[in-house]
């Protein structure tokens, strides 16, 4: 492509670039997605130039690296999360299928408070790494971002009733 249409690779690999450069959190996977589609390209670009017998071993190389890949993605990576438990819990009616009652079970309390309620978090706590803000507690928000959280970061008795 860079040979035989310049003005092509440049148009499908700039915006892959300034995606990249602008977003936050550059090695996140959810942030980086767009780099597998260019790369995907390239690889399917690559193998079907590649001369017959190269081709066919790649294309073998590909799909077990394939199957791999899903294999990894079931695999018990967290001893709780596989891919017969995801099944299983998409039977489960609506109701029971909570951040709480799933994935982490200190947050199962949230599902029986008040849609609307106030919540507040002490955030200086050391599990949360003393941090200032409240992004860790995206649970707390609710399912439909009903709830209002608030931070504590008193670092005082009197500091923490004030807030």
């Amino acid at each position: 492509m860079v040979r035989r249409k310049p003005w092509a690779a440049v148009n499908f690999l700039l915006p892959v670039a300034v995606v990249f450069a602008i977003q936050p959190y550059k090695w996140w996977s959810r942030f980086t997605m767009v780099l597998l589609a260019a790369g995907m390209i390239g690889l399917a670009y690559c193998i079907d130039r590649a001369p017959a017998r190269t081709s066919t071993a790649a294309k073998a190389v590909v799909v077990v690296l394939a199957a791999v890949g899903l294999w990894l993605c079931s695999a018990k990576v967290d001893q709780t999360i596989t891919a017969a438990r995801i099944l299983h819990l998409l039977t489960l009616p609506r109701e029971e299928r909570t951040i709480g009652k799933i994935a982490y079970p200190p947050f199962e309390w949230v599902d029986t408070i008040d849609r609307h309620a106030r919540i507040a978090v002490d955030t200086t706590t050391p599990a949360v790494g003393s941090a200032p803000h409240i992004l860790f507690f995206y649970p707390l928000f609710g399912s439909h971002f009903e709830r209002r959280v608030y931070p504590l970061a008193g670092r005082s008795e009197a500091e923490f009733h004030r807030r």
